[in-house]
């Protein structure tokens, strides 16, 4: 819980000195100010961006989970046709998951929830297909702060 509370108070604090910080929003600025526009705040975004990275990558580091691979191409097409589809999904649902979780829901905005409604449907949905022709879907076991699969 109080993990929880340190995420929440720190994007008050942010949202309150930079608007939507997601880290979707420097690449939506930095197009912006492709076309001429001013943005001051698009290097800062771009920082918060490089953070979150970093972190990621060190969390994983931490927990000797960073393992880099190289992928087969029968993965890489797998994987391209999953972000393809992804893509289409994130492009009918306003904002994405950072942006409703975030921003949407917790400033009680009339689309937020059945649009993550929607979100949690399609993957559910998704699950179902891939179970009934004979897809192996890994149960997920988190204890703590770690969650992992098989």
């Amino acid at each position: 819980m109080p993990g929880a509370a340190l995420l929440g108070v720190s994007n008050a604090i942010l949202f309150y000195f930079f608007g939507n910080w997601f880290f979707t929003s420097a690449f939506l600025r930095t197009a912006r100010s492709l076309t001429g526009a001013e943005d001051s705040s698009v290097p800062i975004l771009w920082a918060f961006f490089t953070a979150v990275l970093v972190g990621m990558v060190a969390s994983s580091r931490q927990r000797r989970a960073f393992r880099p691979v190289r992928p087969s191409a029968d993965q890489l097409a797998r994987h391209f046709l999953g972000g393809g589809l992804m893509g289409f999904g994130a492009a009918l649902v306003p904002g994405g998951n950072d942006s409703l979780v975030l921003g949407g829901i917790p400033g009680l905005s009339p689309h937020a929830i059945p649009a993550y409604a929607a979100i949690i449907g399609g993957i559910f949905l998704a699950l179902a297909v891939m179970r009934s022709i004979g897809g192996r879907i890994p149960p997920i076991d988190c204890s703590g702060d770690i969650c992992a699969s098989d």
